[in-house]
């Protein structure tokens, strides 16, 4: 009898091992830690920035998330951005909050510091940004972080003119120090409408920008036009989209130096499949007058530019199958 009892008590407990490793392979999902995750981030987190070891609340930087169950709206300067979440995981310290099924696009949430609720917002794979819940924000100092803001002429913003890009142009060097006119070195901005914490910055040094006291700033875009795909173009703005290498892609041309009776010339900047601008040193046009036309169906760009007093010059270039521009014709003739 006694040998049967502890026959029992072996198969039970055999038994009740089984349905534990059951359990831990599994992974059953807790609700109540997943409700725990959940309160973690929702909320309204403003922007924070590190000074001398210490996290300081921006009273001037308008940037901020606001995150529900559904949504995260992130709102900059340049425009808000609202974000459907779709389902979230947490992996050791972090929480992912994906906002896709296929998991290619997601906010990584991770606590600097739980106690005065500080934490880091990491869109994919860039270097994030520390901000604190609304909630918390008397435990941080606040004061001012931007510089005062910067006189008229120095800067202008070009919107509505690219549907992926916002651009900002900012004068870094006067002529006229005092009063910051005749700029003579800028910095272009690249902000990515859809991920505006992804910027690219361009120093852009021209040749002569003694002609105008502001920054230069009037802008156009010539991309995907409706008028007919052969382009005769007579452009006198600053700032010119349109794509000049026939990718499909948005290239941009900015003023570089007043052309005299040639008009303005411009320096060419390409986009590549990364969604990066680069100077276009092989260009024919570069620092030099805008094209006369563009004939994205024969690949051909032209320029056309004065002689003398008398006689008008045109060239026209080719891109080949070699991605190589060639000059194919050039001729004079008589101004009418």
């Amino acid at each position: 009898m006694k040998n049967s009892i502890i026959s029992l008590l072996a198969i039970y407990a055999l038994a009740l091992n089984s349905c534990n490793s059951q359990n831990k392979g599994n992974k059953i999902k807790d609700p109540k830690k997943e409700i725990q995750a959940i309160d973690q981030y929702t909320g309204t987190w403003l922007f924070l920035e590190k000074k001398n070891n210490e996290y300081i609340y921006c009273t001037d930087a308008s940037k901020s998330i606001t995150v529900n169950k559904t949504s995260i709206i992130d709102h900059t300067p340049m425009e808000d951005s609202e974000y459907k979440i779709d389902h979230i995981a947490q992996k050791n310290n972090l929480i992912y909050i994906y906002l896709d099924k296929k998991e290619t696009s997601f906010y990584r949430f991770k606590w600097i510091n739980i106690e005065k609720g500080i934490a880091k917002w990491i869109l994919n794979n860039y270097d994030g940004d520390v901000y604190i819940n609304k909630l918390h924000l008397n435990n941080v100092k606040k004061e001012k972080c931007e510089e005062e803001d910067k006189p008229k002429g120095m800067q202008c913003e070009i919107k509505n003119i690219s549907k992926i890009y916002d651009f900002k142009i900012s004068g870094t060097d006067f002529e006229n120090k005092d009063k910051n006119t005749n700029p003579l070195i800028a910095e272009i901005s690249i902000i990515k409408k859809s991920e505006p914490t992804k910027i690219q910055k361009i120093r852009f040094e021209p040749s002569s920008w003694v002609m105008f006291s502001d920054v230069p700033c009037n802008a156009i875009s010539y991309f995907k036009s409706e008028k007919n795909i052969k382009e005769n173009i007579e452009s006198h703005h600053n700032f010119i989209i349109s794509d000049y290498n026939f990718d499909g892609l948005e290239d941009f041309a900015y003023v570089w130096d007043n052309g005299g009776n040639g008009g303005f010339l411009y320096s060419f900047y390409f986009q590549n499949s990364k969604g990066e601008f680069f100077e276009a040193t092989d260009f024919p046009m570069q620092n030099g007058p805008f094209p006369s036309e563009i004939n994205t169906n024969k690949k051909t760009i032209s320029i056309s530019g004065p002689i003398g007093c008398c006689k008008i010059n045109t060239t026209i270039y080719l891109l080949d199958k070699n991605n190589k521009w060639k000059m194919i014709s050039t001729k004079q003739e008589d101004i009418k």
